[in-house]
This record gives structure tokens, C-alpha cells and sequence, in this order.
């Protein structure tokens, strides 16, 4: 019965390609530092487009990119992002090219960040530490913020507000002027999910309150403002964000995680001549983290508060000298520091680095592209740090043997510097229960981590309206830095980080999409696979915590005459290996969901309704000890409908 729910929704998904057809909008990304329509990228650029973003629903960067092929959404200690066997410390996350500032566990918390203020998503996978640097060994996602154009005068602005079932509600807002010169937008939005308690008494207390459901709160707005003169222009932005999540490590233990980030900065553009272009920015951002663990039998364990700084500037050249050369250089330096009670002092951490890279039109036809690049970077010592330098070169290929396909292949050297959270850093995870419950200790002895991935992909045109592509890649990684149980104090297993001599990730993925006048269909299956050298068993062994087979389907159907949109969405997780010696596994996870949506007053109110868990927990697989989805994801609202409406003036 359950395989045969499942299966339904993939067959009426498929239903919906006969349809009547339309065109593809130009996409024009930025992914590669330079602006480009996404087909003429030479890196194969996956996009969430701002249509796709709503006919999901989503209201978080998690929600938003959850559905693409071969991207993970991990919700420990926090919703994080993976892609290539790789875990969320990997991916690199941009706003408008400028690095997100903080992260909780090692990746930036993607719940963290809303969809208010986005105009579409780039995703990049591979090294991409030739052009980003360290923390793109596994990728890139760069956001890209709505702008208006210059020219007329006007004031523009919506209102969202939805009401949860269950839960949660969301309020998000935005407004924006442009003028002749000007232009400049304000976004906020609250997203308050007051989580699922279960209060009962226990052996060692009367009544202890349990969060069966985290609760998760967060107060986000942003500020930005463009001034265009003659051949550039001059931009800023501020943002300030407040987030609060409460959980349970155990039924006596109660974990809260309060952050403030604070981020301004400047941009800039200059065109010199047909030839030369300037462009680069100045960020400083401010990250504060205050954790509070209570059990109801012991004290709190010591405070582990911490403030993290960073500010970084970049500046870069673009030198077109020709038809066949696209040259792009430049310089980038940044500062990181960290405070905080686990550790004594004011940590530090300067880099400083040289990139350049020239984009090859081989021949007149414009069918074979290549790209050679490099980055320097240097580290010097700082607070009894040794010094650090790394050359990271990267060649990407783009061939287009017809006009409706195209060959992609790309190598990259990645390396990420173990971050000053991995070196000096006391933290308390939000696992649930048993060996998923632990304190991490840092290591100030790690070795700065290196890997060498390739990448070879494939597109091919059906028509005007269908695309398929294939994918594959293969990471080996030296030094790969992981955590790993060294003893036990009281409940709490006690972790540190140590450095994992070998490993390799290796997958691919295939995907199709269709979009026609009414109709839009997208379904894609991902495989990962990764192993570690083990020292103890002398042998390559099976990694923890990756999703083996991932499907993922969504479709959307305008309905005539009501012009009605009916949207559906399902994916399937495999189970995860959680531990190798004892062959633990998780169950799989099985998550489908509808969204009807209806404009009205000429498309100046758009009204919705959205069914999510819309199986309420089927899946097929249960994990160690009988563990089922709902118990294992902690998904104890089961079916949560939601409706809402977004006005625009």
C-alpha cells in the first residue's frame, strides 16, 4: 500500500508533461564572479528560480534548495547543506558573492537564512576553491538578492502572512524604491515555530518539559541601496538576525541555542574602456552564539558563548582583450577572530589571497570553451600558528557538439584551513540521544585539509521544452578532519576533532525536466558513495552519515479557465549508515507535499495553500531498534496544512 501511495504521485506528476509549451526564461547567473546567462556558463550551474521557490513553499534556504538533485538537508545540530558526499562545512554559502558569517556545528544554519529577499539561487558543485577559496571544497551556493532597476520612479512592496495547523506562522514583508540614480529595499520576515512539548513526570522530576518538536524562532531583516553613476556603480547592505532554538538531547536534558548575526558592507563596479572592469566589495560581520544546557538531575555544564569576527575585502580585475580571451583576476584578504568562555584568549586567523582565471573560446564556433585557474593563498602565523600557503589550480571544459548538447568537465583542488570553531571551540550537540549526545572539543594540531575532485556531466535538449543531463564525480580528500567519541564524562560522550589520513566521496545523478505553457515537471535520482581509511581495520571503510540513494520529483499544473496552480512534491532519503563497527542505520525518510496557489486583482494578491508530510510519516524502512521515521526525524506534528497570502503594491 505504501509503495503504492508513492508511486501514485510519481505517475500523476508524469501525467501533467502533456501539456501545452513555452520557452525557458535567461537565467543570468554570477557563479563564476562574472555575470552570465546560466547555459553559457562553462561550470555546469544548477538554479532555484524565485517561481520555483514559491510553488514549494519554502521560507528557509534549507526549504528552498531541499529538492534539487543531489542536495542533502541535514538537521544535526542544525539544518545544514551537503552535496557530494560532503558535509555542509564543505559548501561555501554567498549572498550577492559575500560569504555568510557564522555557523553552528561546523555549517552555516540554513534555517537561518530566508527566501524574502532572494531573486534566485546559484548552486555550483565541485571544488571551487580556485575562485572561493577555503570552505568550497564541496561547492558553492550563491544567493542572489532581488534588485530593481534605475530609471523610473517608484515605490513597490508585498506582505506575506501564513497561518500553520500545526506549529509555526510566518510574516515577511519587503519594500523598494528606484529612482533615476537610486535604487534601495528594505526585507523582513519572523518565523516563529513554537515547537511540540510532551511534558510528563520522571523518576528524578515531578515534571520535566519535553521538546518533541524543537522550537525554533527567527527575527531577520535586511537593508540594501545601489547608487548607478556612469560606467558603475556604488552599493550597500545591512543585515541583523535573531535566532532562537530550544531541544531535547534526552528527556532530562534541555539544550537552547540563542545567535545574533550582524553583517554591513559595500560594493562596487567600474567599467574602464571596453576592455577592463572593476569590481570587489568590504564586509564585516558579527556572529554570537550563546548555548545553555540544563539537566534536571546536574548542573549546567560550563557555558560554551562565543563571538566570532570576520572581515574580509576582495577586489578584482576583468581584462577582455578579445573574442577568444575572458581574463579575471584578483585579490582577496580575510580576517577571522574568536572569543569565548570555553577558552582562554582572543583567537585569531588572517588570509591572505591571489586568484586569476581566463575563460578560452576555442576556435569560431563557440563550441568549445576552456578555463584555467589558480589561487595562492597565504596564512601567516598568528597566535603560534604555523605558517600556511597552498596553490589551488582548477581546469574547467564546456563542448557543445550540437546545438541541443553539452559536455562539461571540470577538475578542481579543494583545501579547507581547520576553521578556529575546530581548533579551540567547547560545544554541546542537539543530537537525539545515545552516542548522537556529546561534547566536542577542539584541537589547535589540525592539519589543513586537501582534496582533488573531478566532475564530468552531461545535458542534452528534447525539443524546446525537455532536458535531460547525467552527472558523476569523484573526490579523494588528505587530511579529511572529522570528530570522533574519546571518552565519557557522566551522560555525555566527549568528542574531538582528528585528522582522517584518507577518504574519498564518488556519485552522480540524473535528472529530467520539462516546462511547458501550464505545466512544469522536474524528477531526479541521486547516488553518493564515501569511505575513510580506518587504521584500525586497515582498510577502506564505509563513511557515516550519507544519504546512498536520494529521489526526488515535483510538478506543477496551471489549471485553465480558474488559472489555478496545483504544485506536488515528494522525495525519498535512503537510510544512513550511523555507525560502521555495529552496523547502526537510520530508517528512510519519505516526504511528499501539495501546494494550490490563486492570484487575484490582476496578480496584486496571491493567496495559497500548502499540505506538507502529506503521507503523514509512510515510508518503507525502519532504522536500528525499530526506529521509524516519525520517532527517528522527530516529525511528531505528522501532516501540517498551512495557508497564506502575499499582497503586493
Amino acid at each position: 500500500m505504501k509503495r503504492y501511495i508513492f508511486f501514485c504521485i510519481i505517475l500523476f506528476s508524469a501525467s501533467l508533461l502533456f501539456s501545452q509549451e513555452t520557452e525557458d526564461d535567461v537565467i543570468v547567473v554570477s557563479s563564476s564572479k562574472i555575470e552570465e546567462a546560466s547555459e553559457d556558463a562553462v561550470e555546469k550551474v544548477d538554479v532555484v528560480t524565485s517561481d520555483e521557490i514559491k510553488r514549494s513553499g519554502a521560507k528557509t534556504l534549507g526549504e528552498a534548495v531541499q529538492n534539487k538533485a543531489g542536495i542533502i538537508i541535514s538537521g544535526h545540530p542544525t539544518d545544514a547543506v551537503s552535496m557530494q558526499g560532503l558535509s555542509g562545512k564543505y559548501v561555501k554559502i554567498l549572498v550577492d558573492g559575500i560569504a555568510v558569517s557564522g555557523d553552528m556545528g561546523g555549517a552555516q544554519a540554513v534555517y537561518q537564512i530566508p527566501v524574502e529577499d532572494i531573486d534566485h539561487i546559484e548552486i555550483v558543485k565541485g571544488a571551487s576553491s580556485a575562485l572561493y577559496g577555503s570552505d568550497a571544497m564541496g561547492g558553492v551556493i550563491n544567493i542572489i538578492t532581488k534588485k530593481d532597476k534605475a530609471g523610473k520612479y517608484k515605490w513597490s512592496g508585498d506582505f506575506t502572512q501564513d497561518l500553520y495547523s500545526s506549529i509555526r506562522t510566518y510574516t515577511s514583508g519587503r519594500l523598494s524604491y528606484s529612482g533615476e540614480k537610486f535604487t534601495g529595499s528594505l526585507a523582513g520576515s519572523f518565523d516563529w515555530n513554537r515547537g511540540l512539548i510532551w511534558r510528563r513526570n520522571t523518576v528524578f522530576s515531578d515534571n520535566v518539559r519535553i521538546y518533541k518538536v524543537p522550537m525554533k524562532r527567527l527575527g531577520f531583516v535586511r537593508a540594501n541601496a545601489d547608487w548607478k553613476f556612469t560606467d558603475g556603480k556604488i552599493g550597500a547592505y545591512v543585515l541583523f538576525s535573531d535566532s532562537l532554538q530550544k531541544a531535547n538531547t534526552s528527556d532530562y536534558e534541555t539544550l537552547t541555542y540563542h545567535t545574533d548575526r550582524c553583517e554591513l558592507g559595500v560594493t562596487g563596479s567600474k567599467n574602464i574602456g571596453d576592455m577592463w572592469a572593476l569590481s570587489g566589495f568590504a564586509s564585516g560581520k558579527l556572529y554570537m552564539l550563546d548555548t545553555d544546557f540544563k539537566n534536571v538531575t546536574n548542573d549546567t555544564i560550563p557555558d560554551t558563548d562565543s563571538i566570532f569576527g570576520d572581515a574580509e575585502t576582495e577586489i578584482r580585475a576583468s581584462w577582455n582583450p578579445n573574442l577568444t580571451n575572458s581574463v579575471l583576476m584578483g585579490f582577496n584578504g580575510n580576517f577571522q577572530t574568536i572569543q569565548g568562555d570555553s577558552f582562554s584568549g582572543l583567537k585569531k586567523q588572517l588570509q591572505l589571497s591571489l586568484f586569476a582565471q581566463d575563460t578560452l573560446a576555442i576556435g569560431s564556433s563557440d563550441k568549445l570553451f576552456v578555463v584555467p585557474g589558480a589561487r595562492f593563498d597565504f596564512a601567516p602565523p598568528i597566535g603560534g600558528d604555523k605558517t600556511f600557503w597552498q596553490l589551488t589550480p582548477k581546469l574547467s571544459v564546456r563542448y557543445n557538439p550540437t546545438e541541443t548538447t553539452t559536455l562539461r568537465f571540470s577538475y578542481g583542488m579543494g583545501y579547507k584551513l581547520p576553521s578556529l570553531k575546530q581548533k579551540y571551540w567547547l560545544f554541546v550537540h542537539n543530537y537525539s540521544g545515545g552516542s548522537g549526545s556529546f561534547i566536542l572539543y577542539g584541537n589547535s594540531g589540525l592539519r589543513p585539509e586537501t582534496s582533488h575532485g573531478f566532475n564530468v556531466s552531461v545535458e542534452q535538449k528534447v525539443g524546446s521544452h525537455v532536458r535531460l543531463s547525467a552527472s558523476g564525480y569523484f573526490n579523494f580528500v588528505h587530511n579529511l578532519i572529522n570528530h570522533y567519541i574519546v571518552g565519557q564524562d557522566g551522560g555525555q560522550y566527549k568528542r574531538s576533532y582528528h585528522n582522517i589520513d584518507k577518504a574519498m566521496t564518488f556519485g552522480g545523478d540524473i535528472a529530467a525536466s520539462a516546462k511547458f505553457d501550464r505545466t512544469t515537471l522536474n524528477a531526479s535520482y541521486a547516488y553518493t558513495g564515501a569511505k575513510e581509511y580506518s587504521a584500525r581495520y586497515g582498510a577502506y571503510i564505509d563513511s557515516t552519515s550519507r544519504v546512498a540513494h536520494r529521489v526526488t520529483t515535483s510538478a506543477s499544473y496551471m489549471i485553465p479557465v480558474i488559472e489555478t496552480n496545483v504544485s506536488l512534491r515528494a522525495e525519498w532519503n535512503s537510510p544512513e549508515l550511523i555507525d560502521y563497527e555495529f552496523n547502526i542505520r537510520s530508517p528512510d525518510y519519505l516526504m511528499a507535499g501539495c501546494t494550490i496557489d490563486k492570484k487575484f486583482l490582476k496578480d496584486k494578491i496571491d493567496t495559497y495553500v500548502r499540505i506538507d508530510n502529506l503521507l503523514n510519516n509512510v515510508h518503507f524502512i525502519k532504522g536500528v531498534m525499530g526506529a521509524t521515521q516519525k520517532e527517528y526525524f522527530g516529525l511528531y506534528n505528522g501532516t501540517i496544512v498551512s495557508t497564506g497570502v502575499k499582497l503586493h503594491f
